[in-house]
């Protein structure tokens, strides 16, 4: 039983497919507003009628603040499972975002 093992293994590692040796690139801060908040506040964050305008709701907002929002939510606004600095880097993108 061993040896049949053993040459399922060598067999199976000497197979001439490659490898999938693909691998994740981290995302970036607009990755996660793509794939966590445009649906609600719109690729541009003018809002839908799911979410505000993030041009007027971080109006005075610090970045600080909206990473607050970012990690722990807000009214209807679920959180977003980040940690910190993702959370920072995302509040970051946000207000340059709307800020122009």
């Amino acid at each position: 039983m061993t040896r049949a093992l053993l040459a399922l293994l060598l067999v199976a590692c000497a197979s001439e497919e490659p490898m999938d040796t693909a691998f994740e690139a981290p995302e970036t801060p607009a990755d996660v507003y793509a794939r966590a908040c445009s649906y609600c506040h719109a690729d541009d964050g003018r809002g839908t009628n799911l979410g505000p305008d993030l041009r007027e709701r971080t109006a005075d907002m610090s970045v600080d603040d909206v990473a607050e929002v970012v990690l722990y939510g807000s009214g209807f606004m679920d959180p977003i499972r980040l940690d910190p600095e993702e959370a920072r880097e995302v509040a970051e993108y946000v207000l340059e975002m709307v800020g122009d």
